[in-house]
């Protein structure tokens, strides 16, 4: 049983238009699921959707050469010392992951940084 304040309870009709495909597939899951109407199991559906994509992390690249990239990674660890991921790195900075490990392996190269 679901409780709700009476906040909750005010709702607004949003008027979809559907094909009829859908709609037979929604049939489908609220006779399996055991949903008591379409306009419930939409709801959930809708409420689930819109909880993974706010909790979604979306991450902007910004170009960046290889060189770049190194100048960044170097002032990145050394503002944040310990182990890191290529990944980490990268996303932390907004850079290109195949870019990042074209710096770091770089790095490597000039022995500026290690492998941990």
């Amino acid at each position: 049983m679901e409780l709700k304040t009476k906040k909750e309870k005010a709702q607004i009709i949003v008027p979809v238009r559907l094909q009829k495909t859908e709609v037979q597939k929604i049939d489908k899951a609220v006779k399996k699921l055991g949903y008591r109407s379409r306009s419930e199991f939409i709801r959930k559906a809708v409420k689930h959707y819109l909880e993974n994509v706010l909790t979604q992390k979306i991450i902007e690249l910004r170009e960046v050469s290889v060189e770049e990239a190194v100048k960044l990674i170097d002032n990145y660890l050394t503002n944040n010392p310990g182990v890191h991921y290529v990944s980490e790195i990268a996303e932390q900075l907004g850079i290109d992951i195949e870019t990042a490990f074209k710096a770091v392996e770089k790095m490597l190269k000039e022995e500026t940084i290690e492998v941990a």
